[in-house]
């Protein structure tokens, strides 16, 4: 539904939140109730400016983003207490209300308002109570990588290694990451639920790449030595074998030396909590093995909603 420019929403009885935009004092951008999600888009068409109205009910909501933000330069956005990426300028303090949505169960996209800070209390405990789960920090903005934090947050985490950038692209230490494009290796984050490659902080589509993965899902860990050390994780799904590389000999042994032994504590308790695997796309597979084409939210959590983060909650 579209309105022209200076078009009022003034019936606010059935709405339990009507917000403003705090950069541009646009009144009810956002507007919540028992039932629906209401945003109103500006738009710009040539010379034409006109507003969208798009509702979403929430059942269509899958996960979504409660959370303190700082408005830049050119409309951006970015987490309040982060450090702003190159480029960004800081305007001004506000809240985002972000959420990733599945509309008749076929499409999948992501849509936003910026309300006041003083807001935020308000419209995430609105958020929760219709939704009966929490907010996924940092979603808005990180994507996979979100959910991934989310989970190891929740975890005991064990060892966290941050692993070089050469191996992570099975390439030689010759190899240099872009500093334009924040890219690095992900932190390998051993817990006793599970492990995890954490790219978050990193590039946007080094974010997505991010993934978790429950303990039960491997089979075993074992060493591949040859021209270049790996580790190989044998998963119990279609035989299928994911070879990290660890060019460095005794960072070779440090790794695997944790990962067996936490794997095979797992094995040994029968009272360690089973995790939802967080898997971009197929992310590691056979068919995908680099980030090239990854989208974001593209994983099991994210079409299933999350939280929850626990195989057997609902």
């Amino acid at each position: 539904m579209e309105f022209e420019e200076g078009t009022e929403f003034e019936d606010d009885t059935q709405w339990d939140y009507v917000g403003q935009d705090p950069t541009t004092q646009r009144r009810a951008e956002l507007r919540i109730n028992d039932s629906t999600v209401e945003f109103l888009l500006p738009r710009r068409k040539g010379l034409k400016k006109y507003t969208v109205v798009f509702d979403a009910k929430w059942p269509e909501i899958v996960s979504y983003d409660c959370s303190e933000i700082v408005v830049c330069n050119k409309e951006q956005t970015w987490p309040l207490g982060e450090p702003l990426p190159k480029g960004m300028k800081p305007k001004t303090e506000a809240a985002i209300f972000f959420a990733f949505l599945r509309a008749k169960e076929e499409a999948f996209f992501q849509i936003w308002a910026v309300i006041p800070r003083e807001d935020l209390p308000r419209v995430t405990s609105l958020a929760e109570e219709y939704l009966s789960r929490p907010p996924v920090p940092g979603l808005a903005h990180h994507g996979t990588a979100a959910a991934v934090r989310y989970v190891i947050d929740r975890c005991n985490v064990v060892e966290r290694f941050r692993l070089k950038w050469h191996d992570w692209l099975k390439a030689g230490p010759s190899t240099k990451p872009n500093p334009k494009f924040r890219e690095r290796g992900p932190d390998l984050v051993v817990c006793k639920e599970g492990m995890a490659f954490d790219f978050y902080g990193a590039g946007p589509k080094l974010e997505q790449m991010s993934t978790f993965w429950p303990w039960r899902l491997i089979k075993e860990i074992t060493p591949l030595t040859g021209e270049v050390n790996e580790i190989a994780y044998v998963w119990h799904e279609d035989n299928y074998t994911f070879k990290q590389q660890v060019w460095d000999m005794e960072e070779h042994g440090t790794l695997l030396d944790t990962l067996k032994r936490v794997h095979q504590q797992y094995l040994r308790d029968d009272t360690v909590p089973e995790l939802k695997l967080i898997r971009p796309w197929s992310f590691p597979s056979r068919f995908h093995e680099t980030w090239d084409h990854l989208q974001p939210f593209a994983s099991k959590a994210s079409r299933e909603g999350f939280p929850p983060i626990f195989e057997d909650e609902p």
